[in-house]
């Protein structure tokens, strides 16, 4: 086993290829303003790229939120599927693998509310632009 600690500040460290190809990337974020009005309160945003076929692969996505302490804290979490070949009942089997994953480990009433609330953040990606510009993105060359 080997034990890391990265050292730069975490808005510059860069993403490896490994997190890019994952199917799990977790991006961690501020709060969020407009106007100096609250929008969203600091948290994480999930994307997974799984079919959602199994309730097993979706456990294995709450164990992970898990291992990374995510449900300790008072961050929000939100999950977005972005498979371009979704399974019909993705919604469907996220919810009973969150009830499943609550009631395997006997989780107090705190923790099955952190999962409800990640529950109730669950959504599908609909929308995908597959090709970037160079423009659309930014970039100079």
């Amino acid at each position: 086993m080997f034990l890391h600690k990265t050292h730069y500040d975490k808005y510059q460290r860069a993403a490896t290829i490994e997190i890019l190809s994952s199917p799990v990337l977790i991006i961690g974020h501020d709060e969020v303003t407009h106007n100096s009005e609250l929008k969203e309160p600091p948290g994480f945003i999930i994307y997974y790229n799984g079919r959602g076929e199994t309730q097993e692969e979706f456990i294995y996505l709450l164990d992970t939120i898990s291992k990374h302490q995510m449900l300790d804290s008072s961050y929000s979490i939100k999950i977005r599927c972005t498979s371009f070949e979704k399974h019909k009942d993705i919604t469907a089997t996220f919810k009973n693998a969150v009830s499943s994953y609550a009631s395997a480990w006997g989780y107090d009433e705190h923790k099955k509310k952190r999962l409800e609330e990640i529950e109730n953040n669950f959504e599908t990606v609909t929308q995908y632009k597959e090709l970037l510009s160079d423009i659309d993105v930014g970039w100079r060359s």
